[in-house]
């Protein structure tokens, strides 16, 4: 598995969402949430790297090979994290530009529209989303293959509370860490902040290839 890409560089955001200080603990605890540590090890300085994921991955392949499952719940869910941890991040980042906000046009345009009546009520529905967390975890903009349809997600820590088989276009990092140095308690504001960040030009091409999975 690749590492974390990082697309967009922190001098870049910080002139569009403030201060540098919001976006460190977002690079370190993504790390530490790759490699399966808690925030607190992540701000010593842990590489970006998704070590948790494939320690778990080995340690199911040493109790497959010994027959021996007493603690399978308990790997499955870390490797859930850890994985869905880095799949988020990675989208998040990318989903960010400086020169990003608006909104979008052509057929992801047209399609919010269709499904939340109106980019205002699509706008309101994932800040609610994102807002509303209980505890840690992401507002999601997804693409549902059954249905075919656009929907938006609360997503409880990095991997419940999910449909699954659906794909992620769009997501905002609902976890403490995200927003706690420079918004504190305050998630509204850093979620109305994003919205001026969001790269549609990748949320579009995200769109179109979950379309034609």
């Amino acid at each position: 598995m690749r590492g974390w890409p990082g697309q967009v560089a922190s001098d870049e955001v910080n002139r569009e969402a403030a201060q540098a200080e919001q976006l460190i603990p977002l690079l370190m605890v993504h790390s530490a949430a790759a490699a399966g540590l808690r925030p607190a090890t992540a701000v010593a300085g842990v590489r970006p790297t998704v070590k948790g994921a494939n320690d778990t991955l080995e340690k199911l392949a040493t109790a497959r090979d010994k027959g021996e499952f007493g603690g399978l719940v308990g790997l499955e869910k870390t490797f859930a994290f850890n994985l869905s941890g880095h799949v988020l991040h990675t989208i998040f980042w990318q989903n960010l530009s400086p020169d990003g906000g608006d909104r979008p046009d052509g057929e992801l345009g047209d399609a919010i529209n269709e499904r939340f009546g109106s980019f205002d009520a699509f706008k309101k529905q994932l800040t609610t989303a994102t807002a509303t967390v209980q505890g840690s975890g992401w507002g999601v903009l997804a693409w549902e293959p059954l249905g075919r349809r656009l929907v938006v997600e609360q997503v409880y820590d990095h991997h419940g509370n999910i449909g699954m088989n659906s794909t992620p276009l769009l997501v905002f990092d609902a976890w403490e860490h995200a927003y706690c140095l420079q918004y504190r308690n305050v998630r509204p504001d850093y979620v109305e902040k994003l919205w001026g960040l969001i790269n549609w030009n990748d949320v579009i091409a995200r769109y179109d290839a979950a379309r034609g999975a």
